[in-house]
């Protein structure tokens, strides 16, 4: 049966997924799924082709879908006064609050230090990031020297991180020892970094219709 399994067979298959795909029957899968398809139906036969139960790959013959990246959209004045409203006087308000006046990544924004805020200057610049890796949370160097930058902050930003950071001592000293000083602007309870995963799924939380690439944190 295997070695009659054609190219046309398998973009047979691609269209009946891309109309009809879904298993409740309610229209077909993304371009994106088919393309995964695609990926593991190439890796699954390429063994079969190793093993001699095929000559070739009839996988190589076929053109997958393209997946349509989806279209960027930044929030409007209107859309962020909204946001932070809702987010005012969480954890998560100074760190989007930098995304939307800034445009750090998310990673720059839980991986900045007070040492990297000059509150004179009315900077911060970026020296280092936060990552999450399979095995657990660095802090590492920009991938570029272009990525190494000083960013000049707005008013309302610098006001709120006085005000964060005043909050953010007064939480140190109740806590004592048990408080995790790292320096960090943005950090979960108790000083804590903020696992990179773990503070988009805290976002959508709160504003489930909320995107990252709509306030700079992809």
């Amino acid at each position: 049966m295997l070695p009659k399994l054609s190219p046309l067979h398998i973009q047979g298959f691609y269209s009946r997924a891309l109309a009809e795909g879904r298993k409740d029957g309610k229209g077909g899968l993304s371009a994106q799924s088919v393309v995964h398809l695609h990926r593991v139906l190439h890796k699954a036969l390429a063994q079969s082709v190793k093993w001699q139960m095929l000559a070739r790959n009839p996988v190589d013959a076929v053109e997958a879908p393209r997946a349509e990246r989806p279209e960027m959209r930044a929030l409007n004045e209107e859309e962020t006064g909204r946001l932070l409203g809702v987010l005012e006087g969480s954890r998560l308000y100074i760190p989007v609050m930098l995304a939307v006046t800034t445009g750090l990544r998310r990673g720059e924004i839980l991986g900045l230090r007070w040492c990297n805020v000059d509150f004179t200057r009315r900077t911060i610049t970026v020296v280092e990031t936060l990552e999450q890796t399979k095995g657990g949370l660095r802090f590492k160097s920009p991938k570029t020297h272009r990525s190494r930058r000083s960013i000049a902050l707005a008013a309302m930003t610098v006001e709120g991180l006085r005000a964060h950071r005043l909050k953010q001592a007064e939480e140190r000293l109740a806590l004592g020892p048990a408080y995790c000083d790292q320096d960090l602007v943005c950090t979960r309870s108790g000083g804590e970094s903020w696992p990179p995963g773990t503070f988009l799924s805290d976002i959508r939380g709160v504003c489930p219709t909320i995107r990252s690439s709509e306030i700079s944190l992809s």
